[in-house]
Order: C-alpha cells, then structure tokens, then sequence
C-alpha cells in the first residue's frame, strides 16, 4: 500500500509550508516541452515516448505529500509551485528551471510560473532532474552511506532507504537529514526520547524528516524499466 498522507508537524504551527492552495487557472499553456502527454489514474501526467526516471509510486506519494488535492495548480504561501512544490530558489534551481537568482531559465519552454502551473509535462521533468540533483547532494552530504540501517523510530521502526533519503531532502534539505540521522546514530538508531536541547524549528524539522524517511521507507524509488 502506498503510505497515507503524513501529518505535517508544521501544519499545527500554521507555517507557509503548510498553506498548500490551488491557484487561479492561468489558462492554456504555450510552452509546453516535445513531445504529447495525457492524464493517468489519480491525475499524474505521463509523457509520451519518455522512459521514466521515477518510479510511480514514489511520484504520486510525493504528491500527497506536497499538494494532495490541489496538484498541478498549487501554490503555497511562500511560492513553492505545482504538484511537487519546487521553488525557484531550491527545486527548481537545481533542476535548472531557474538560475541563482530565482529567475526563470526557459527550460523545456518555461519562462515564468503561470506557465509552469499550467504545464504538467514540464513540472515532471522538472521533478526528474531535480531528484537526479539531489541523489548528489545526499550523498555529498554522506546520507547515502546509512541505506539499509534500521532504525527504531518515534512512530515506529523503519529502514534508510534511496526514496526516504530523496523525500526527506526534499522537504527540509539534506543538512538536516544528516543531523537526523547523526543523532540517532549516536543514540544506537533509536529515536532519543528527548531530542537535543535545539530550538522548536529545529525540532519540527528533524521530526519532519523522519517522518518523511519512515513513509517513504518502502516505496520504491527507481522506475523498474
């Protein structure tokens, strides 16, 4: 079974991650990447003629995640967009959607973000070059070297794997999944019952990154060909 929904600890603490909406519909696209696509079950766009890098699962929990009902339109508070929730500064920087300054690239036609709302095609593309930027940044981190490691979490027991180190990263960056996961190294894997004395931030993030590795723990990661 696909994991439900997480609960967000931000989401109670009212935060901008957590005010995921839909936004007004900008209209057609124009700049949509080659090649044609259509919609599959549960609203998830598959590109014709395109050899997946994602496997499904994985994509479709990460959008439950990140934008549940409102998919390809959403947009939240602090101006992550689409499906996925990239924003110009983060995702969709690393997947060469926009440069360092936050402004748009025009790749795969996209030159601003009502555009991109409108483009799922090029929002799954995005999502695939962005994960592929993060592989590196997790294991530049040395996040990849804990794969297989169980761990006795706070929810309950789970497995590092390749899509909850990928989720997790997405949601609060690699550096703090590291310090995640050297503190529970340090406490023998188990979840302390007290993190360390850090700020709640900290501690809302460290929690969210856990839930994030123990959800995705069983999804699979790679599109099987």
């Amino acid at each position: 079974m696909p994991p439900a929904r997480e609960r967000d600890p931000f989401a109670a603490r009212g935060t901008p991650e957590a005010a995921v909406a839909p936004v007004a519909d900008p209209g057609p696209s124009t700049a949509e990447p080659p090649g044609g696509w259509q919609f599959a079950a549960g609203g998830r766009v598959i590109l014709s003629g395109h050899e997946p890098y994602l496997h499904a699962r994985f994509v479709d929990a990460l959008h439950r995640c990140e934008s549940a009902d409102a998919g390809y339109r959403s947009v939240n508070a602090s101006g992550a967009l689409g499906r996925y929730q990239l924003t110009r500064t983060g995702g969709l920087r690393s997947a060469g959607m926009a440069d360092g300054s936050g402004r748009w690239t025009g790749k795969y036609g996209v030159h601003g973000a009502a555009e991109f709302l409108a483009n799922p095609a090029a929002q799954e593309l995005a999502l695939e070059d962005y994960m592929r930027a993060m592989e590196g940044y997790n294991r530049a981190a040395g996040n990849d070297r804990f794969v297989g490691t169980a761990v006795a979490g706070k929810a309950g027991p789970f497995v590092v794997t390749e899509a909850g180190l990928a989720a997790a990263a997405h949601r609060v960056g690699q550096r703090c999944v590291r310090q995640l996961l050297d503190i529970l190294r340090a406490n023998g894997w188990q979840h302390p019952d007290d993190l360390p004395a850090l700020d709640p931030d900290t501690r809302d993030r460290l929690l969210a990154a856990e839930t994030r590795l123990r959800t995705f723990a069983a999804v699979p990661y790679r599109h099987a060909g």
